[in-house]
């Protein structure tokens, strides 16, 4: 006898209930406790910025510190004009953007009026083609650029400009975030984005020559030929993802140990002054691994960081930052010097552990319970949703240890 054995496809709802498991396993714990929105306005908060801009310093001449901006603009950004040119019968079609960045330095304190004269200025230009449609909508594609000038220490105001095939792409495109999810009801207009930039462009450039002073540069790998791809993704860096901490201090200064310490701060980045909780430390003076200088290299639209055998006028330490073991939330890393057992902070850098594709769903529990409707009874998620916000985070984590496989 001949049996045909027919495999039924697996229920819709079993599906969805295992899909589920797997991302509330993951959900961080911080996000469980946002408060009521909607998806829709949820989706708004968690779309991930398209442009980065970072800056790191160094030892300039006659006492001057040298400002190297670094940045990245990924194809979603920019603007794309359609070139077809025609050779032996054979149409080719391409997508063109021409980019121009300008970095202008002003005075702190005094207003900006129209033609008036900026204290430094630099710009970096670039143009960006592909044969690809998809790929000017892509935020995996992107271009890379750096520039440095030199600059006496002080408080500057930074206006960027953003010129893409000619048009100005407002400012507020191009500079990080200051929180980890920030909601925006509408896209301001150019004047409305150059006078929030203005506000928030302002820029300490420390004194290198002094002892108390360093700088914090983000590594996100190291290749086979000994350098290294930049982190780049401005104030952020990514979730469950290792990466490398450069520590810069002047060489004239001798301590006794240098010391990076990571502190967290929370969901969202205020106005902290206090460090909060030390999440991770490390000794750089024995634990780190010196290079004797470096320069910024550019290749194909790609930036990276080549160490050279020459002597700088400052010390260079990285060490690996087991980035896997911290959930997605608001970092400070404190440069530490220690000298006779006195301890002083050198320089500070904010960063955000951001996990750049995180289902939308995840940053709200009541929204997390409302989709649950797929997968469990009406009077389940009733006796789920009654209770305060804690109550309620301590059910739904119940709910979801039981059905834990693992």
């Amino acid at each position: 006898m001949h049996v045909d054995i027919i495999e039924k496809p697996a229920p819709m709802k079993r599906i969805i209930f295992i899909a589920t498991i797997a991302i509330f396993i993951l959900a961080p714990n911080y996000l469980i406790g946002q408060p009521r929105a909607n998806y829709p306005v949820l989706h708004s908060m968690n779309r991930a910025p398209s442009s980065f801009l970072d800056q790191f310093y160094l030892p300039g001449l006659d006492n001057n510190t040298e400002v190297n901006f670094i940045f990245r603009i990924n194809y979603d950004k920019l603007n794309f004009r359609r070139d077809r040119s025609q050779a032996n019968g054979v149409l080719t079609e391409n997508f063109v953007s021409e980019i121009e960045l300008i970095f202008d330095l002003y005075e702190k304190d005094i207003p900006l009026i129209p033609d008036r004269a900026f204290l430094a200025r630099e710009s970096w230009s670039a143009t960006v083609n592909t044969t690809s449609y998809e790929d000017t909508q892509s935020d995996e594609r992107y271009i890379e650029g750096f520039v440095k000038m030199e600059i006496a220490p002080d408080e500057y105001r930074l206006i960027t400009t953003l010129l893409v095939n000619g048009q100005e792409i407002p400012l507020s495109a191009i500079t990080s975030s200051s929180t980890s999810m920030q909601m925006q009801q509408r896209r301001p207009n150019r004047r409305e984005s150059r006078e929030a930039a203005i506000q928030r462009g302002t820029i300490s450039v420390p004194k290198f020559s002094s002892a108390n002073t360093g700088s914090i540069l983000l590594l996100d790998s190291k290749k086979e030929d000994g350098s290294f791809n930049l982190m780049n993704l401005g104030n952020n860096v990514k979730y469950a993802h290792d990466f490398y901490l450069l520590g810069i201090t002047n060489s004239d200064t001798q301590f006794d140990s240098l010391v990076v310490k990571m502190f967290e701060l929370g969901p969202i980045l205020a106005n902290q002054s206090e460090n909060t909780r030390l999440t991770w430390s490390a000794n750089l003076s024995s634990d780190g691994t010196t290079i004797p200088s470096f320069e910024i290299k550019s290749d194909s639209n790609r930036i990276s960081l080549v160490p050279k055998d020459t002597s700088a006028t400052y010390d260079l330490k990285y060490i690996n930052v087991p980035n896997r073991k911290f959930k997605n939330s608001w970092y400070r890393f404190n440069l530490v010097g220690y000298v006779g057992g006195n301890e002083t902070i050198l320089t500070q850098k904010n960063v955000l552990t951001r996990w750049f594709d995180i289902p939308t769903s995840l940053l709200n529990l009541d929204v997390a319970l409302d989709n649950m409707k797929y997968i469990a009874d009406e009077t389940t998620i009733k006796e789920l949703k009654r209770g305060n916000v804690s109550e309620k985070e301590a059910k739904f984590r119940a709910f979801w240890k039981e059905k834990d496989p693992t």
